[in-house]
């Protein structure tokens, strides 16, 4: 408990993982022998920021993730299907979750620190939304067509990972207004500016990675024996 407040870390972990062409969900693959979800899992397990976790699963899965989770998971749980849309599966996690303070997390970003998990909630509890990201390195330029036609500066672009931390009443008034609106958005964090608010952003890491496709599984493969989890 933060300040008061219960900390509910919520999982999604419905996709399909189209760009990793394994088959099946890509969460259910393994590295080193164990689930790239039992990883993510242990993360915000081990976490003292963290009450409870709620886990958000396609349809048919849910007992097979309850399966992979319950050996690293020591504290309270549950497992909830997801919806069409990613955030239709944020949203079912939300309502699952106790009032307080809620992380939205990739479960495919299975090496989140600790400390970033110390830091978003800090900023939510203090801010009322928080996200971690990294500055943009790389030069970004505008194409039409298949020509460049621009540079964009990079000064104001950060790459954003997740959890996404906030309060829950303010993240739940904003996924039920944007779906009142019919606005489709693709991280929670485009809820609150739909509703003009402001996130703070903390510093992300590179070891915050969403395994997407298989050059991904290698580098996985380093983490999980790095971090020793």
């Amino acid at each position: 408990m933060y300040k008061g407040h219960i900390v509910t870390a919520v999982i999604l972990a419905a996709g399909c993982g189209k760009r990793m062409n394994a088959g099946k969900n890509k969460l259910l693959l393994e590295v080193s022998g164990k689930s790239i979800l039992s990883y993510t899992a242990k993360c915000f397990d081990l976490s003292e920021y963290v009450d409870e976790l709620v886990f958000v699963a396609a349809e048919g899965e849910c007992d097979a993730v309850k399966g992979l989770v319950s050996p690293y998971v020591s504290k309270p749980f549950s497992v909830v299907t997801g919806g069409k849309e990613r955030s239709d599966s944020s949203y079912n996690g939300i309502l699952a979750s106790k009032d307080g303070i809620v992380m939205i997390h990739d479960g495919a970003r299975a090496f989140c620190e600790e400390r970033i998990i110390k830091e978003t909630v800090e900023g939510a509890y203090k801010y009322g939304a928080a996200a971690p990201g990294i500055a943009v390195t790389d030069t970004v330029k505008r194409v039409e067509n298949g020509f460049i036609k621009g540079t964009v500066s990079r000064d104001s672009l950060t790459r954003i990972q997740t959890p996404q931390v906030f309060m829950r009443e303010e993240i739940l008034a904003a996924h039920e207004k944007a779906r009142k609106d019919g606005i489709s958005v693709t991280d929670d964090c485009m809820l609150m500016e739909n509703c003009g608010k402001d996130i703070f952003l903390v510093e992300g890491s590179p070891n915050n990675i969403k395994i997407t496709t298989k050059e991904d599984l290698l580098t996985a493969e380093i983490l999980a024996k790095e971090m020793n989890l």
